[in-house]
């Protein structure tokens, strides 16, 4: 049944991304797509064959979770949509900015945190692209760099995004720290393996 999850994720993402493409536009596709391209292959190399310890981060990730909620209160009292659609081309409403990245997505953290306490596959995928996009390096490059392309001192969210940055960067680094050496352990050769007597053989 696991092996059903690389499947059934890897076609939501690829319907998610053409609907965004279609329907937004590049732009926010770019980096919404973008992060969720990139979490699923970090997700395959990482925590689907040794999902985390849902238990041991579950208080930091409810933290990052709330600091990214006071990030998007401040991007939506200060009209993000309408300055990224025109800065992008993107065709973001208010509304789908409300029903995506407020609802939609605080359903989907919250989910996933009930998942991970009890490691299930696609908890794990979601929190990769929570870490990688909306509280990790590709939302915060976004943030910094929309002030110069808009040729403004100030764009929404540029005030709060080091909140869930800070935060999720302390989440990722808990993440790594407790998996790496599984992540990265090498199997141990079929000679080494053998006992000692039938290598002598």
């Amino acid at each position: 049944m696991k092996h059903v999850y690389p499947i059934v994720v890897a076609c939501v993402v690829t319907v998610m991304v053409a609907l965004s493409f279609s329907r937004i536009g590049l732009g926010f596709t770019v980096i919404v797509g973008g992060s969720a391209i990139v979490a699923y292959f970090v997700w395959l190399l990482t925590t689907y064959r040794y999902p985390v310890d849902g238990r041991k981060i579950l208080p930091l990730y409810l933290v990052a979770i709330g600091m990214q909620f006071i990030h998007l209160t401040e991007e939506y009292a200060a009209d993000f949509p309408d300055d990224f659609s025109a800065l992008t081309g993107s065709h973001l409403s208010p509304n789908a900015f409300v029903l995506i990245a407020i609802l939609v997505g605080g359903i989907a953290y919250l989910f996933a945190g009930f998942g991970l306490i009890h490691r299930h596959p696609v908890a794990n995928y979601l929190l990769w692209f929570f870490l990688i996009g909306p509280v990790g390096l590709v939302n915060t490059i976004a943030h910094f760099t929309f002030p110069f392309l808009a040729g403004t001192a100030y764009f929404p969210g540029l005030l709060t995004v080091i909140l869930p940055t800070t935060f999720g960067t302390a989440l990722a680094l808990r993440i790594i720290q407790d998996g790496r050496q599984q992540w990265f352990a090498r199997a141990p050769s079929s000679a080494a393996s053998l006992p000692a007597t039938v290598r002598a053989d």
